[in-house]
C-alpha cells in the first residue's frame, strides 16, 4: 500500500490555506479508500499474530490488545468513548435535539472510571506500538483534554493537533 506522509515546515502544525486543506484531505482520503477496497475481513478473534493483518478485530479493546505481541505496529488510529451520557435535553445553535450516547461502552460512574479505563487501553497502546509508532485519538472536548493529560503522563509526545471542523458538532451550550 503506498503511504503518504503529510510535512509541514512549521514545528508547530498549522493548515497553510484552504487549498492544502483540501489537498491533504483528499490524500487521506485516497489512502483510506484504498485500504477499504482490499479484503479486509472482519474476524473476532486471532490464534496467530499475522491473522490481524489487515482486518477488523470485533471485541473489548483491552482483551484484544493483550493478546498482541509487544512493538506490532507502526500506527493506531482509536476512537474512545466520550463520556457523553446527557443528564437533560440538548439542543445545537439551530435548535435541533442531540441525542446522547447512552449505550453501555460509553457508561463510566465517574471521571475517574473513565481516566482508568483510558490509562489501561492507552497503557496497551503503547506496549503493541513499535518505538517509532504514530497514535491518532479522534475525541471532543468532552474527552481529549483528558486524553492528552493521560497521554503526557504515560510518556507520550503529542506532536501536533488536527482539528476537524463540523458542519453540525457537538454544541457547547443551548443544554
Amino acid at each position: 500500500m503506498k503511504k503518504t506522509k503529510i510535512k509541514t515546515k512549521k514545528k508547530n502544525y498549522k493548515l497553510r490555506n484552504k487549498t492544502d486543506q483540501i489537498h491533504e484531505l483528499s490524500q487521506l482520503t485516497y489512502n483510506a479508500e484504498n485500504l477499504t477496497s482490499q479484503n479486509i475481513k472482519k474476524i473476532r478473534d486471532f490464534k496467530v499474530q499475522s491473522e490481524i493483518i489487515n482486518n477488523i478485530i470485533i471485541g473489548d479493546c483491552l482483551d484484544i490488545m493483550k493478546k498482541v505481541e509487544d512493538n506490532t505496529f507502526d500506527m493506531i488510529f482509536a476512537d474512545p468513548p466520550y463520556n457523553m451520557q446527557l443528564q437533560n435535553e440538548l439542543y445545537r445553535p439551530n435548535n435541533t435535539k442531540v441525542n446522547g450516547v447512552d449505550d453501555n461502552w460509553d457508561q463510566f460512574e465517574s471521571f475517574k472510571h473513565y481516566d482508568d479505563f483510558t490509562k489501561e487501553w492507552l497503557k496497551e497502546a503503547k506496549r503493541i506500538m513499535k518505538k517509532n509508532a504514530t497514535l491518532w485519538v479522534i475525541g471532543s472536548y468532552h474527552n481529549i483534554f483528558r486524553v492528552g493529560n493521560i497521554l503526557q503522563d504515560l510518556g507520550f509526545w503529542i506532536l501536533n493537533d488536527v482539528h476537524w471542523i463540523k458542519s453540525n458538532p457537538m454544541p457547547n451550550f443551548k443544554g
